[in-house]
């Protein structure tokens, strides 16, 4: 599996090197702005940046889809599916990839966010410490700071089972496709509409889904709530991975 991980590194970092560039640049223009007290472009180059950082992270996410959409549809790069691996090793060893790839763009903008935070603060002119904004922040949110840190760790993690549950589900779409038409021009077309009707049926699902707290007055108690939902995207995220594997296997022609 680590080889097949290292491939799919290798695939994305051409991309991932020109994403890191652009936001190296924008980091360099907020810091410029910051260091010579530009308040007119200080608010323009922390808007851009977030934004821009925001592209990078779901950019992971969408280079995974391509890649192996393309994968399944090109002559010339499905061979990576003739090697002696299962259909859901390699899945699976995808899925890590993305994984692994998100956490570290999350660490590195995560990083960014609060050295610029904390510059941009000192930028502004008779503000009080960056201590004290922070404490006044949890004060103001009505948190004690180890349950802040709780129920960060519970919405990141109900964030990432939702997340995937998509890339899942984006996955199974194009092996539909692939699996249905296979010599269709149709089968981008298909694609997102197999994909569109299956996030319609999830959705409507986790609607109906029963909630444990009927008031949810802190953000623990939304956490807890999202549970269901969760565990219900857990198992879409499964079935979609044990689903790819079996058509991969038995359905689809990779020859």
């Amino acid at each position: 599996m680590l080889n097949l991980m290292k491939y799919e590194f290798r695939k994305d970092r051409n991309a991932l090197l020109a994403a890191g560039g652009g936001l190296l640049l924008l980091e360099l223009y907020f810091l410029y702005c910051v260091l010579t007290k530009n308040e007119n472009h200080l608010g323009v180059s922390a808007v851009f940046l977030t934004l821009y950082a925001t592209v990078c992270f779901f950019l992971v996410f969408a280079l995974a889809a391509l890649n192996y959409s393309r994968e399944l549809n090109s002559k010339s790069s499905y061979l990576i599916f003739m090697t002696p691996n299962t259909s859901f090793t390699i899945i699976l060893s995808k899925l890590i990839t993305i994984l692994i790839l998100g956490s570290v763009m999350a660490l590195i903008i995560g990083l960014l966010g609060w050295l610029d935070l904390y510059l941009g603060f000192s930028a502004i002119p008779d503000a009080n410490t960056f201590s004290e904004f922070i404490q006044q922040l949890f004060n103001y949110i009505g948190l004690p700071l180890h349950q802040l840190l709780l129920s960060f760790l519970m919405e990141l993690l109900i964030f990432l089972v939702s997340f995937f549950a998509t890339v899942g589900i984006v996955y199974l779409s194009v092996t539909l496709s692939v699996t249905f038409l296979q010599n269709s021009k149709l089968k981008t077309v298909a694609s997102i509409v197999f994909f569109l009707v299956i996030t319609y049926v999830q959705y409507r699902i986790v609607d109906i889904l029963p909630s444990i707290y009927d008031i949810t007055d802190t953000a623990l108690k939304a956490c807890i709530n999202a549970l269901p939902a969760t565990l219900f995207n857990l198992a879409v995220l499964i079935a979609s991975i044990y689903a790819c594997a079996r058509l991969l296997d038995e359905k689809v022609s990779l020859g």
